[in-house]
């Protein structure tokens, strides 16, 4: 599987790959450091929101790890 697919199983044992680009759509070499920063930040922001809509708190173990770090950094105000 490479990156930006999903394999997809079902209960016969078909299989089928499901290609989902990797930013929005945008399958394209972004030569300017800014706009692939704003791509970037646009994307995280968004998936980190999606992530978080609940009816009780919510919680963020951090590794340490920058994928953490850049997860907590995008929580909404509101949830930190």
């Amino acid at each position: 599987v490479v990156p930006g697919d999903t394999v997809v199983l079902d209960r016969d044992g078909g299989r089928r790959v499901v290609h989902r680009p990797l930013i929005s759509g945008e399958d394209r070499v972004i030569a300017d450091e800014s706009v692939a920063l704003a791509i970037l930040r646009r994307e995280v922001d968004a998936a980190v929101a999606r992530q978080v809509v609940a009816d009780v708190p919510v919680g963020l173990a951090l590794s340490g790890g920058v994928d953490s770090i850049v997860v907590a950094a995008a929580l909404p105000t509101e949830v930190r």
